[in-house]
């Protein structure tokens, strides 16, 4: 038996030194086994641990949590750089397998990863989502609005559905041409919200 946990033990470790290895990530505290740096991670006020880590590792930093690799921008300036002068290379989005691809087909360009399809949808979508197109939808945005103020201050407590229903009902206008969806209880709220935290919970 002990013969058999050293095996898995130095596969185990094995695995986590070629992949290490295999990425060049930036520099970073060193994790534990397994779980890297997860209990290293504070969930209060996290950014405090990030800053100290700055001064010892750099203004990228590598984390590594049970085997998601985490990076780190601790400074604006590299923020700036890296997400707004060379977005081309970093503005792709993790691969929903089930919602982006089984699911749509790879065709719902919310889903789809950065890349040739997606310029291609980005491109067709430009005449409806462009700012002189923009325009043509600020009635519908401003019943919305009110709605929403008014559904804020009578019931506060359930702010995230409200949020939820003046968006839907506001794309629901835009693109179906619909009245506004007022209430939670409508059918078209109930499914895409029901359909919403599966997709998140998933």
């Amino acid at each position: 038996m002990f013969s058999g946990l050293l095996c898995v033990a130095c596969i185990v470790l094995g695995t986590i030194l070629y992949q290490r290895k295999s990425h060049r990530y930036p520099p970073g505290p060193q994790g534990l086994p397994l779980v890297g740096n997860l209990f290293q991670v504070s969930l209060k006020k996290n950014w405090e641990q990030f800053d100290s880590w700055k001064k010892d590792y750099g203004p990228i930093l590598y984390l590594n949590l049970a085997g998601q690799p985490i990076i780190v921008l601790n400074t604006k300036k590299v923020a700036v750089d890296l997400l707004e002068h060379r977005a081309t290379n970093y503005s792709s989005r993790p691969r929903f397998i089930v919602a982006g691809e089984y699911l749509n087909g790879g065709c719902n360009m919310v889903l789809v990863g950065y890349g040739d399809i997606w310029r291609r949808m980005r491109r067709s979508s430009e005449y409806a989502l462009g700012l002189k197109a923009s325009s043509q939808y600020q009635p519908a945005q401003s019943d919305e609005a009110v709605l929403l103020a008014y559904d804020l201050i009578h019931s506060t407590d359930q702010w995230e559905n409200h949020v939820f229903r003046a968006v839907i009902s506001s794309i629901m206008s835009i693109v179906y041409d619909l009245p506004p969806l007022t209430s939670l209880d409508d059918p078209t709220i109930k499914f895409l919200l029901g359909l919403t935290r599966r997709l998140h919970r998933d």
